[in-house]
């Protein structure tokens, strides 16, 4: 095998270093919120296939206009 397969041009070492030492830009500001809202293992019981989805708990927090309905601790969390 050839070595200098591996060896870098001039031009991509000074693109890399560019890239190093080049202003990251900022990023836009993104928020998720989790509340506990039902305390009802009830609704982390029934687990669905498509693991980790808890249907009872996941429809109880879509009724609410949260996002998914996740159990955490036997608890159900909607986020939003």
């Amino acid at each position: 095998m050839d070595e200098h397969i591996f060896e870098l041009t001039s031009a991509e070492r000074a693109g890399a270093a560019a890239a190093a030492s080049s202003t990251p830009k900022p990023l836009g500001i993104v928020s998720i919120k989790t509340r506990a809202v039902a305390m009802d293992r009830g609704l982390c019981l029934e687990r669905s296939r498509y693991h980790p989805h808890f249907p009872k708990c996941h429809l109880y927090c879509k009724h609410l206009d949260h996002w998914i309905g996740q159990c955490r601790r036997e608890s159900c969390h909607c986020i939003s």
